[in-house]
């Protein structure tokens, strides 16, 4: 004996709907899929300047002092070394963009009169391997 059902039947369109919806998330999987790189990478480190140098190989200065720039001078940085009675002066030079310290003159802290980059040497040997390849 057939049975009569007792209205329309929706399972085929239940079907077709959760196809339907399965097929839109997997498109919009692959169209919004991972677009970061693998890794992160991080930004390239500046080079030292002249200071930095100087002050990565004889270590901290006892006193550094900033003067600013006026009319006729560039804005001044000086590194004293009081043991070895010597004033390291450098002038903030533009370059690419980033202001950098550069140009460096070696002082005597008391007489004020300037070394050679050899005499220099003598008195703070680690200046040597911080000095300027300009």
């Amino acid at each position: 004996m057939l049975r009569e059902s007792s209205g329309p039947s929706y399972q085929a369109t239940w079907s077709f709907g959760a196809i339907g919806i399965f097929v839109l998330l997997f498109y919009w999987a692959v169209l919004t899929g991972n677009n970061q790189p693998g890794k992160p990478t991080a930004p390239a480190k500046p080079a030292l300047d002249n200071a930095a140098q100087l002050m990565a190989n004889c270590g901290r200065p006892d006193r550094d002092v900033i003067t600013p720039a006026s009319l006729k001078e560039p804005e001044r940085r000086w590194l004293l070394y009081k043991s070895k009675n010597i004033t390291a002066t450098f002038d903030r030079a533009p370059q690419q963009g980033i202001a950098i310290w550069k140009n460096v003159r070696y002082f005597d802290h008391i007489s004020k009169r300037q070394f050679s980059q050899q005499q220099a040497a003598s008195r703070l040997p680690c200046a040597v391997a911080s000095a300027p390849s300009n």
